[in-house]
């Protein structure tokens, strides 16, 4: 009894000294005065008593803290070995210690011994861990999910994997809520879908989804159009367009009870399925969508969004439509340089659609000045864009596209077949360059 109290009284002014010696700035001089304070917890308590563990703890913290790496991994190994022993309750987290400790390696690029720390507090068994919180009463499911977060940080997804999953399971032994253990699904689908892990990622978001919609789970409309926009992101890169239809109709369904069918927050949602529809050749179903674009981001709608709607009524021989389309874009332009700069190149096509969208109406006089001026902006246009993007870029592509429109309209064959010709060869290059 004698010799454990006098041991504790050593090891406490011992450890007081060091601790004033790492504020004065002698970090070797506290981890010296350290180690001696747990020799003397140790002779007095035998090595494997809690004190003597949570002394090694803390000295190892001290060792880290200095940057004495060797020294701070052989004392997380003790205490881990006793942790395994089921180190009694009340005495140090061991885990914490090693979660930290992992951090600090990874943050100095010692991935190797970040990786064989991390190893020991994954293997470690449930009954360790849960439900026995951390030393501030966070359970350990959390420490984990943190530890998790911060591998994804440090661009090292596949161990955040392995310690978000083993979180996550741990936050259910726990008792969690669904809504508690959002947060490592949305975490995991993330990470799944970085590693081009789809199926994976889709699975997660339709588990959260299926807690989201519960009877009795809180409303947060917010986040479920965010799940049935991810899920609807995940199913297109699987190439599931139906599912993927369903999730952004699904989607768009909540933002407009949410926040009304005229709201600007619906956008982002309708142009992704827009632009599905309009690929697919379902020109009504994408119209209707581009319509309500237009509509809900006057007074200024995107160029692009008008750009898409003028294809299609132009694809429908619906020239007046097209032409009012047409004009707007291209009174952009015009307003938005000064009198005397002259005409942006990028202006050519638009120029040249909206010359087309006149000449099919019958009124070739007004359309012919407009068809020399776009044929003057095409040239320094596809120069530009060949120095700027490539002559093989799809930006060329689209140049090209209009002027082909352009030659044939004015009965000039040959350089439409031409221009026709060069097209293909990089509609070609693009497609054998794209992704499958």
């Amino acid at each position: 009894m004698l010799r454990a109290l006098v041991g504790r009284v050593r090891h406490g002014r011992l450890s007081r000294q060091a601790d004033e010696l790492e504020l004065n700035g002698d970090g070797d001089g506290a981890v010296a005065l350290g180690a001696r304070a747990v020799r003397a917890l140790e002779r007095a308590l035998g090595p494997t008593h809690p004190e003597v563990i949570m002394g090694q703890a803390s000295l190892a913290k001290r060792c880290a803290r200095q940057r004495q790496w060797a020294r701070a991994g052989l004392l997380v190994d003790q205490v881990m070995d006793a942790w395994r022993d089921r180190l009694p309750e009340g005495a140090a987290d061991p885990a914490l210690l090693a979660l930290g400790l992992a951090g600090a390696y990874a943050a100095e690029g010692r991935d190797a011994a970040a990786e064989r720390v991390i190893e020991t507090v994954l293997s470690a068994p449930d009954a360790l861990l849960s439900p026995r919180p951390g030393v501030d009463g966070e359970g350990w499911g959390d420490r984990f999910v943190d530890m998790g977060a911060r591998l994804h940080d440090q661009g090292r997804p596949r161990l955040a994997l392995r310690f978000l999953m083993r979180g996550g399971a741990l936050l259910e032994a726990e008792g969690a809520t669904p809504r508690e253990l959002h947060r490592v699904w949305d975490e995991l689908a993330v990470i799944h879908d970085q590693l081009h892990e789809h199926a994976a990622a889709e699975q997660l978001l339709r588990r959260a989804l299926v807690a989201a919609l519960r009877p009795g789970a809180p409303a947060d409309p917010e986040r479920l159009i965010d799940l049935h926009r991810r899920l609807a992101e995940a199913c297109q890169k699987q190439h599931k367009f139906s599912d993927m239809e369903d999730s952004y109709k699904k989607a768009i369904a909540v933002a407009d009870e949410t926040y009304g069918v005229e709201s600007q927050k619906v956008v982002p949602l309708c142009w992704p399925l827009a632009g599905f529809y309009r690929r697919s050749g379902r020109f009504d179903e994408a119209e209707a969508l581009y319509r309500r674009i237009y509509q809900n981001t006057q007074p200024r709608p995107p160029l692009d969004v008008v750009d898409r709607l003028a294809a299609i009524y132009e694809a429908g021989g619906r020239w007046s439509e097209a032409e009012r389309l047409l004009s707007y874009m291209n009174g952009v332009y015009e307003r938005e340089r000064e009198p005397e700069e002259p005409r942006p190149p990028e202006q050519a096509p638009t120029l040249a659609r909206m010359a087309i969208a006149i000449a099919r109406q019958g009124r070739d006089e007004e359309a012919a000045p407009m068809f020399q001026l776009s044929d003057t902006l095409f040239q320094t246009a596809l120069v530009r864009c060949a120095r700027e993007h490539g002559p093989a870029s799809p930006q060329m592509a689209r140049l090209l596209e209009v002027q082909v429109l352009l030659f044939r309209e004015t009965g000039r064959a040959a350089q439409a077949e031409e221009a026709d010709a060069r097209l293909r060869v990089i509609r070609g290059v693009t497609l054998r360059e794209s992704p499958p």
